[in-house]
Parts: C-alpha cells; sequence; structure tokens
C-alpha cells in the first residue's frame, strides 16, 4: 500500500485537479468508513513507457434510480458522504484525450458490469469533464447535465487588503464584533498541531457543532458515530502530512466557536463548522473565521474555498461562483440510457408543474408520492 500511496499523491500533483478530496488521505479514509456496501473500481492508465499517467477512482453499487427501478451505478469514491466535493479523475496534465478515451473504451468492452457511470462534485473547469462531454457526443452515449454552485475566494497579499474588499457594512461589523470580545473575555485562538490533542479537539467541535443545530430543534449532520469515526480518522491522517487546518476559538478558557478546514496545493477548503449558541451575539462563529484568514494570509495561503451551496454569507466574504458539474452518463440503448432518459422526462414534467400549479396543490402532489416511495 505505501506505494500506491506515493504514485497517488505523487501523480495528483501534477494534475488539474489538486484537491485535498482527491488526496489518498481522503480516498483511503472515506473507503475505510463508506467502502461496505460498494464494489471498488479502481482504474489504472499507463503511457507507452509504462508511466502512471492517470487514476479514475470508482466504485459500484446497486441503486434505486426511478420507483420499482435499480441500476448498476458506477460513481465516484468520496461521493454522497463526509462533504467531499471537486471529485473528479486524476489525469496527468495534457493526457486527458487519451485517457478519456481509454476509460470509455473500457467501459464499453465491459458493458455487463455497469448501468449509469454517475460523476457528481466535478468542477465545471475540470478539462477531464469537457474531454467527457466531447467523447461521449461522438460515441452517442445519453448524458444528463446538472450544476450546482460553489464559492471561493482569492486571498490577497495583506489582510488590510481583503478588509478593504469587503462591504463598508462588513469591516464595520468585523471590526466591533472582536473589539466586544476583546473587551469582554480572555481570547484563545487554539490550532489543533498534534496527534495527542486532537481527541480532545474533536469532541468539542462535535459538541459545538451539535449545540448549533440542536438551537434550531435538529440534529446536525455531525450527529451519528459513523460521521463522527470518519473525521478522526481523516483528520488523523490530514495531520501527519501537514494538511489539517483544524481551529477552536476559547473565550475565557471556554470552547465557543470551532471550525474544521484543510490546506492543500495553497487552498484551504472550509468543511464544517460549529459554535456555542451561548455566544451567538457575538458572532463568534464569524469572528473566528476573521481570525482564521488573517493566519491564512500570514502564511500565504492564495485561496479560501468555502466549497458547495448557495448560502448567501459566502459572497458577503468577497468569494465569488464557481460551478459544480453533476453528469449522469450511460451507453446508447442500454438500460441505463433507457431510465435517464425517463428520469429527464420526469425532471421536466416536474418543473413544468411547478411552475405552473398553485403552491398547496404542488405541496399535496409532492406529500403523495413521498407516501407512494415509502409504501
Amino acid at each position: 500500500m505505501p506505494e500506491l500511496e506515493n504514485a497517488w499523491n505523487e501523480l495528483l500533483a501534477g494534475t488539474a485537479a489538486r484537491t485535498v478530496f482527491l488526496t489518498w488521505e481522503w480516498i483511503r479514509s472515506w473507503w475505510d468508513s463508506q467502502g461496505p456496501g460498494h464494489e471498488l473500481k479502481l482504474l489504472f492508465c499507463t503511457d507507452a513507457g509504462g508511466e502512471l499517467m492517470a487514476l479514475v477512482p470508482l466504485m459500484r453499487s446497486r441503486e434505486q434510480i426511478l420507483p420499482g427501478v435499480s441500476a448498476r451505478l458506477l460513481r465516484l469514491i468520496g461521493d454522497g458522504f463526509g462533504g467531499s466535493e471537486n471529485l473528479d479523475w486524476i489525469v496527468r496534465q495534457g493526457s486527458e484525450r487519451a485517457v478519456v478515451g481509454e476509460v470509455l473504451d473500457w467501459l464499453e468492452q465491459n458493458a455487463a458490469e455497469w448501468d449509469i457511470l454517475a460523476l457528481n462534485t466535478v468542477p465545471s473547469s475540470s478539462p477531464v469533464a469537457s474531454e467527457l462531454r466531447n467523447q461521449m457526443t461522438a460515441r452517442e452515449w445519453r448524458v444528463v447535465e446538472s450544476e450546482t454552485s460553489g464559492y471561493i475566494l482569492q486571498l490577497p497579499s495583506t489582510w488590510d487588503i481583503c478588509l478593504h474588499s469587503l462591504s463598508k457594512n462588513m469591516r464595520s461589523q468585523l471590526s466591533y464584533r472582536a473589539r466586544r470580545l476583546q473587551a469582554h473575555f480572555q481570547i484563545r485562538l487554539r490550532r489543533c498541531d498534534s496527534v495527542r490533542e486532537l481527541p480532545d479537539c474533536l469532541e468539542q467541535f462535535f459538541s459545538l457543532h451539535t449545540k448549533r443545530w440542536e438551537s434550531r430543534g435538529q440534529t446536525g449532520s455531525l450527529y451519528s458515530p459513523q460521521k463522527r469515526r470518519f473525521y478522526a480518522e481523516v483528520a488523523t491522517r490530514l495531520l501527519a502530512r501537514g494538511w489539517l487546518d483544524f481551529w477552536l476559538l476559547e473565550l475565557d478558557g471556554k470552547p465557543a466557536a470551532a471550525e474544521f478546514g484543510m490546506t492543500y496545493a495553497g487552498t484551504y477548503s472550509f468543511l464544517q463548522a460549529g459554535f456555542d449558541p451561548n455566544y451567538a451575539a457575538y458572532s463568534v462563529g464569524r469572528v473566528l473565521r476573521a481570525m482564521i484568514m488573517q493566519e491564512l494570509i500570514r502564511r500565504r495561503v492564495r485561496a479560501y474555498d468555502f466549497l458547495g451551496g448557495d448560502d448567501p454569507y459566502k459572497a458577503r466574504w468577497g468569494a465569488y461562483r464557481l460551478g459544480y458539474l453533476h453528469m449522469a452518463c450511460a451507453r446508447p440503448f442500454s438500460k441505463g440510457a433507457s431510465a435517464l432518459l425517463v428520469a429527464q422526462s420526469a425532471q421536466r414534467s416536474k418543473d413544468w408543474l411547478r411552475a405552473h400549479i398553485p403552491e398547496k396543490l404542488w405541496c399535496l402532489l409532492r406529500e403523495f408520492y413521498r407516501r407512494l416511495r415509502a409504501s
């Protein structure tokens, strides 16, 4: 396994898809947590000299795609659990055309093993996605695409420049909240830097995240033991590499806010956060983020990636929108192609109904469909 780990990360470092979510550390932690129930389909491509030029980390599972209809899906490892974003094929730059051709050939030659290839949260700028679209069109594959949003902030050379890029109201709020905290509490910004302190930091993080969501009458995404085990495992691996950026803000010695992030290839990826609702009036989460950004700028980190979601607060920090592609692909005249056609038609009908019928009737239809699926 050490040989594969080294080859994996060396290849990733020379690709256009450099992201922490494609590192061996993230993928291995995800697989250890979620692998059961999936079949590994890890594809390798080499050049004429035998040098590794691509890794395609796929997994296969049988899933329900329509009421009463299941299919064998090939997905990217990391899809659907743990917060994975920016997933992609790991392809040496300049080799995308050859690799896509080889992989599509393999998929056609092994048609009996799968029905639908699902590629989710792929950056819209991905050279692999562009090449896939071109070659699948030439082969007359059925491809259904949709797009969601992500946001990223390019960090300037100084914190003052960053502040002055924000709105006057945002600058004023940050300054006021920071002064208010300093006036009322002894503040400590703490970064988890050792394996010894990691369990305690994680426990405080989980507690803060749960408190935040419980104040809204919900459990939150870190409530499950399985999700917590995944965080503990991936944090341990990332910490060993120096990629973990896991922060806690303490007020008078008590944890008030936490942010779990990762810095890889010059980009900080914000994964999850939590705060104590008792300190909500002080905007501790926002203050913590500002303190983290100052530290990232000091270390010359190039970008703060807010990842997926259209949350309005991201734009207030000056982040700009990026697109994530979601591609469902199938060979022509196959079970998968037929299923995608039906699903696409159903979505169009749903969109039409949503736009043309009264809200109350829409809610009734949605509830009827939910009960139908449950039965």
